[in-house]
């Protein structure tokens, strides 16, 4: 909100920050909200519980710590088990650290929790081909780009997916008209 130009944008923000909250605050009072914030934004139920997953990505961009990733997608995991994505970087940092059933255990949970996300399919596919599951690679790494075409990028840029990329039977989306060659 601090940054923000566009008054029913702000207004919008207050709106949701006042349902949060259980306060009431005019549509524009930003100074309110503020000075509200500073009193009770390091109340528990206020925090995100997304910092580990920000932080366990920004180590995995800085140095790729394999331990501190995990603890920080732990700390995530902890207030918030349904948190998909957090579960299938952890898995794959597990995988690309070689600790193979770990990351099963992982997966299979954001497969409890819904078996057609994109990127359990997508980063699954380089755990299968690890343990020498072919086929599983195959069908999960294709049943990811069925879903969502433009993960190919992510693939191609990953050292990771070169051997699921050799796999026989691989189908990668043809290029677009708006893909460049």
């Amino acid at each position: 909100m601090e940054s923000e130009k566009d008054l029913r944008v702000r207004a919008r923000i207050v709106r949701a920050i006042a349902r949060i909250t259980d306060q009431e605050f005019r549509p524009l009072d930003k100074s309110a909200v503020e000075a509200w914030w500073k009193l009770h934004g390091s109340e528990g139920r206020f925090r995100s519980p997304y910092s580990g997953y920000f932080r366990g990505l920004e180590t995995l961009e800085k140095n790729g710590n394999v331990h501190d990733v995990i603890r920080a997608m732990d700390e995530t995991l902890q207030l918030d088990p349904e948190a998909l994505h957090c579960r299938c970087v952890k898995a794959t940092t597990l995988t690309r650290a070689g600790q193979l059933d770990a990351a099963e255990k992982e997966f299979a949970e954001v497969e409890k929790r819904q078996g057609d996300f994109r990127w359990l399919t997508f980063w699954r596919s380089i755990l299968y081909q690890k343990q020498g599951k072919a086929k599983q690679a195959v069908d999960s790494f294709n049943a990811a780009l069925k879903r969502s075409p433009e993960l190919k990028k992510f693939a191609k840029s990953d050292s990771d997916f070169s051997a699921v990329l050799d796999l026989p039977g691989i189908k990668l989306p043809s290029k677009t008209l708006t893909e460049k060659a």
